[in-house]
């Protein structure tokens, strides 16, 4: 199996295969951090007990990549591992302070700690990201379910006003 093989099965959300696909061509090449990248994404959709590892050995070949931090926190997060994840998301947006998805994740990530942050992050990451970006959807919600309906409203207006055909 090659790494193209992996990541087209990845990339098709089958993530079995995808998973078993780089571990096999792992087997050749254990430090490629393409194949490990593959292997701990899939890892962790299909829960696997070497994902994180996986992705943490990305960050070690990887120090300054964004994207390999981001990868580790949501393996991190899949595990229940709160406050790593978040250090994660943060070492993310310290190489690369623009990655609204990382922010996002942070958010989502703090608001189940609870943290008073959570609100600052995906409101920072819905503003950069407009209003139908996954932190402006996600953020009508954690209005809502901190009971401030005035923030949810005018949320979800705003959503509402970047797509008013979209019903959802």
């Amino acid at each position: 199996m090659s790494a193209d093989q992996a990541r087209s099965h990845l990339e098709a959300g089958r993530y079995s295969e995808a998973h078993a696909a780089a571990r096999e061509a792992l087997a050749g090449s254990p430090d490629d951090v393409e194949l490990l990248r593959v292997a701990g994404r899939a890892g962790v959709e299909i829960g696997s007990s070497d994902a994180t590892e996986q992705l943490a050995r990305v960050t070690e070949l990887q120090p300054n990549s964004a994207e390999a931090w981001r990868d580790l926190g949501d393996g991190l997060l899949a595990e229940g591992r709160d406050k790593e994840a978040a250090d994660a998301f943060r070492k993310a947006l310290d190489l690369n302070p623009d990655d609204d998805v990382a922010l996002t994740s942070l958010g989502h990530t703090e608001y189940a700690a609870g943290s008073e942050g959570a609100v600052a992050h995906l409101e920072q990451a819905a503003e950069r990201g407009g209003a139908m970006s996954t932190a402006a959807i996600s953020l009508v919600e954690m209005y809502r379910s901190m009971g401030k309906l005035e923030e949810a409203l005018g949320a979800a207006r705003k959503v509402l006003e970047a797509e008013p055909g979209d019903v959802a």
